[in-house]
């Protein structure tokens, strides 16, 4: 029997038997048959395929495996990040973190398992980077408090690829994600914006200014090795704390110490409204 049914000839097609030409694959139209081709691309995270001809109904996006993808998504998220588009940049970082986030979870009843040996080579590693690209991006959104609560979750990520995981692969991605160490520089990162929260706190309350300059302090010294460029939002968050760390020297009536710091913290980020009054109240040693 033929494969194809002729116009004319009386055969038969062997797939549907005359019933349905029209939609039929075989002895259909040739538009039929392209579009229900065997697929050869993996577009998306959740495994679905898609024909190469359609591509373009999700960005041209045309990778071979899951990695492939989630080092477009952190390598648009980090372009966006560069640009000033820290919402864009959180976005795309979000979109990988959950996508890795569902794959982790995968056939354990939507228990999401950080453990290494749970997890195939690569997932757990690019799931930390997410993380770190929404640390940043939040970051520069100044978002403390989104910061502090990835970074806990980052810490996890990372202790487990240090101690059971791959390390090596984090840095490969993060270099070809970033061209730039960042990993090593994030829970210094978590734990400066958490003082900076409390500090804030603290002061717009009028009390344990002591407590505030030891924490400010603290986080201060703790951002200095961190390259501002890798970093943005990291000249306001500085003078966040320099900010806070003045109005505790006001409270103590300690003026130069203020002025210090108000000076510091307008060097630090020029648009912040605070420092130049805490300034001038250090000059007027009233307060």
């Amino acid at each position: 029997m033929d494969d194809a049914c002729t116009a004319g000839t009386g055969s038969v097609c062997w797939l549907c038997e005359g019933r349905d030409s029209a939609a039929c694959v075989i002895c259909g139209p040739p538009s039929v048959a392209q579009t229900c081709g065997q697929t050869s691309t993996l577009v998306g995270q959740d495994g679905w395929c898609c024909d190469d001809s359609r591509d373009e109904r999700f960005g041209n996006w045309t990778y071979s495996s899951v990695e492939d993808i989630n080092l477009q998504l952190l390598s648009d998220s980090e372009a966006l990040l560069r640009q000033g588009d820290a919402s864009g940049s959180f976005e795309r970082a979000e979109q990988c973190s959950r996508g890795m986030e569902e794959r982790l979870s995968e056939g354990r009843g939507g228990r999401l398992d950080f453990q290494a040996a749970a997890a195939k080579p690569g997932e757990l590693e690019m799931l930390c980077l997410g993380q770190v690209q929404r640390i940043r991006s939040s970051l520069a959104q100044q978002n403390y408090p989104r910061v502090v609560e990835d970074t806990k979750k980052f810490s996890k990520l990372h202790e487990e690829i240090v101690s059971g995981g791959a390390p090596d692969i984090l840095h490969k991605f993060e270099k070809q994600v970033t061209g730039a160490l960042v990993v090593d520089h994030i829970e210094v990162l978590g734990a400066a914006a958490e003082l900076a929260i409390q500090c804030r706190d603290r002061v717009a309350r009028g009390y344990a200014p002591k407590t505030v300059l030891d924490h400010a302090s603290k986080a201060v010294t703790g951002l200095q090795p961190l390259p501002a460029n890798d970093f943005p939002g990291l000249g306001f968050l500085r003078a966040h704390l320099h900010v806070s760390r003045a109005q505790a020297y006001l409270e103590l009536e300690l003026w130069e110490q203020a002025k210090e710091d108000a000076s510091a913290a307008m060097r630090c980020d020029p648009s912040v409204p605070e420092a130049r009054y805490l300034l001038k109240a250090a000059e007027c040693e009233s307060w």
